[in-house]
Protein backbone atom coordinates (compact mmCIF):
# COMPACT_ATOMS: atom_id res chain seq x y z
CA UNK A 1 0.00 0.00 0.00
CA UNK A 2 1.44 3.39 -0.91
CA UNK A 3 2.35 5.54 2.05
CA UNK A 4 0.12 8.48 1.08
CA UNK A 5 -2.86 6.14 0.71
CA UNK A 6 -2.19 4.77 4.18
CA UNK A 7 -2.00 8.31 5.58
CA UNK A 8 -5.43 9.12 4.12
CA UNK A 9 -6.87 5.94 5.67
CA UNK A 10 -5.29 6.77 9.03
CA UNK A 11 -7.85 9.57 9.45
CA UNK A 12 -10.70 7.06 9.59
CA UNK A 13 -12.27 5.96 12.85
CA UNK A 14 -10.81 2.68 14.19
CA UNK A 15 -13.95 0.72 13.29
CA UNK A 16 -13.85 2.15 9.76
CA UNK A 17 -10.18 1.21 9.43
CA UNK A 18 -11.02 -2.34 10.50
CA UNK A 19 -13.60 -2.53 7.71
CA UNK A 20 -11.01 -1.35 5.18
CA UNK A 21 -8.52 -3.96 6.40
CA UNK A 22 -11.21 -6.66 6.22
CA UNK A 23 -11.99 -5.58 2.66
CA UNK A 24 -8.31 -5.67 1.70
CA UNK A 25 -7.98 -9.17 3.18
CA UNK A 26 -11.18 -10.43 1.55
CA UNK A 27 -10.72 -8.95 -1.91
CA UNK A 28 -6.93 -9.00 -2.07
CA UNK A 29 -6.79 -5.45 -3.46
CA UNK A 30 -5.48 -2.21 -2.03
CA UNK A 31 -7.44 1.04 -2.42
CA UNK A 32 -5.99 3.72 -4.66
CA UNK A 33 -5.10 7.18 -3.39
CA UNK A 34 -8.28 8.57 -4.97
CA UNK A 35 -10.41 5.90 -3.29
CA UNK A 36 -8.73 6.47 0.08
CA UNK A 37 -9.30 10.23 -0.22
CA UNK A 38 -12.94 9.63 -1.11
CA UNK A 39 -13.43 7.30 1.88
CA UNK A 40 -11.75 9.84 4.20
CA UNK A 41 -14.01 12.64 2.93
CA UNK A 42 -17.12 10.47 3.31
CA UNK A 43 -16.09 9.60 6.87
CA UNK A 44 -15.54 13.27 7.75
CA UNK A 45 -18.85 14.28 6.14
CA UNK A 46 -20.67 11.57 8.09
CA UNK A 47 -19.07 12.74 11.32
CA UNK A 48 -20.18 16.33 10.65
CA UNK A 49 -23.72 15.25 9.75
CA UNK A 50 -24.12 12.95 12.76
CA UNK A 51 -25.93 14.48 15.73
CA UNK A 52 -23.78 15.27 18.72
CA UNK A 53 -23.89 12.51 21.33
CA UNK A 54 -26.03 13.28 24.33
CA UNK A 55 -24.12 13.99 27.50
CA UNK A 56 -25.00 11.65 30.30
CA UNK A 57 -23.84 13.35 33.43
CA UNK A 58 -25.20 12.86 36.89
CA UNK A 59 -24.48 16.45 37.92
CA UNK A 60 -27.61 18.47 38.69
CA UNK A 61 -28.60 21.06 36.12
CA UNK A 62 -28.15 24.60 37.31
CA UNK A 63 -30.72 27.20 36.26
CA UNK A 64 -29.71 29.60 33.52
CA UNK A 65 -29.38 33.25 34.38
CA UNK A 66 -32.69 35.04 33.88
CA UNK A 67 -34.77 31.83 33.82
CA UNK A 68 -35.33 31.60 37.56
CA UNK A 69 -35.82 33.81 40.57
CA UNK A 70 -32.26 32.89 41.57
CA UNK A 71 -30.75 34.58 38.50
CA UNK A 72 -27.74 35.70 40.52
CA UNK A 73 -26.67 32.05 41.07
CA UNK A 74 -23.61 31.07 39.05
CA UNK A 75 -23.95 28.42 36.38
CA UNK A 76 -21.51 25.59 35.90
CA UNK A 77 -18.75 26.30 33.40
CA UNK A 78 -18.84 24.21 30.22
CA UNK A 79 -16.96 20.94 30.39
CA UNK A 80 -13.61 21.03 28.61
CA UNK A 81 -13.59 19.16 25.33
CA UNK A 82 -10.80 16.90 24.25
CA UNK A 83 -9.48 17.49 20.79
CA UNK A 84 -8.74 14.40 18.76
CA UNK A 85 -5.02 14.12 18.37
CA UNK A 86 -3.74 13.22 14.91
CA UNK A 87 -1.85 9.94 14.88
CA UNK A 88 1.91 10.21 15.05
CA UNK A 89 3.91 9.41 11.93
CA UNK A 90 5.51 6.44 13.67
CA UNK A 91 2.06 5.05 14.52
CA UNK A 92 0.91 5.43 10.92
CA UNK A 93 4.06 3.76 9.63
CA UNK A 94 3.65 0.88 12.09
CA UNK A 95 0.06 0.35 11.02
CA UNK A 96 0.99 0.50 7.35
CA UNK A 97 3.73 -2.06 7.83
CA UNK A 98 1.35 -4.27 9.83
CA UNK A 99 -1.20 -4.03 7.02
CA UNK A 100 1.47 -4.91 4.47
CA UNK A 101 2.53 -7.90 6.58
CA UNK A 102 -1.08 -9.07 6.78
CA UNK A 103 -1.46 -8.68 3.03
CA UNK A 104 1.74 -10.65 2.40
CA UNK A 105 0.61 -13.45 4.73
CA UNK A 106 -2.78 -13.60 3.01
CA UNK A 107 -1.09 -13.88 -0.39
CA UNK A 108 1.19 -16.65 0.91
CA UNK A 109 -1.84 -18.55 2.27
CA UNK A 110 -3.60 -18.23 -1.08
CA UNK A 111 -0.53 -19.53 -2.91
CA UNK A 112 -0.26 -22.45 -0.48
CA UNK A 113 -3.93 -23.31 -1.02
CA UNK A 114 -3.42 -23.18 -4.78
CA UNK A 115 -0.44 -25.53 -4.51
CA UNK A 116 -2.56 -28.00 -2.53
CA UNK A 117 -5.38 -27.76 -5.11
CA UNK A 118 -2.93 -28.28 -7.97
CA UNK A 119 -1.43 -31.29 -6.22
CA UNK A 120 -4.89 -32.78 -5.67
CA UNK A 121 -5.76 -32.37 -9.36
CA UNK A 122 -2.62 -34.27 -10.44
CA UNK A 123 -3.61 -37.35 -8.46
Amino acid sequence: MPFNTAVELSYLKPEEREKVVDFIKKEGVVPTMAQATEVKKASQDAAKAAPAPEKTTSAPKLPLAGNSPQATEKTAPPAPTKLAKAPAVSEVKRKVFNALDLQKKAEERQKAKQVVKDAAKRR
